[in-house]
Formats: C-alpha cells, structure tokens, sequence
C-alpha cells in the first residue's frame, strides 16, 4: 500500500498540486494503513 500512497504523491509532485495536496494524500494514506492493520489484527 506505500507504493500506492508514493505513487499518488509523485503524481501531485507532477500536476503541481503543491504541498498540501501531497500532505494530505501521505496523511490520509497513512491512517487507512493503521486502519488495515488494526482490522487485519496486525497493530493492536
């Protein structure tokens, strides 16, 4: 799932969405990883 999250931020880099596109991306993308793994019972 990082790729997926580094990929979309390479995308933003590209489009010149600026930082605060890419902040939020890395952000949101970082909670639904803790998410999948609180479910998946890898983080407690």
């Amino acid at each position: 799932m990082k790729n997926i999250i580094a990929l979309v931020c390479g995308l933003t880099e590209g489009l010149q969405l600026g930082d605060n596109s890419k902040a939020a991306i890395m952000t949101r993308g970082l909670t639904e990883i803790a998410r999948l793994g609180m479910k998946l019972g890898l983080i407690q």
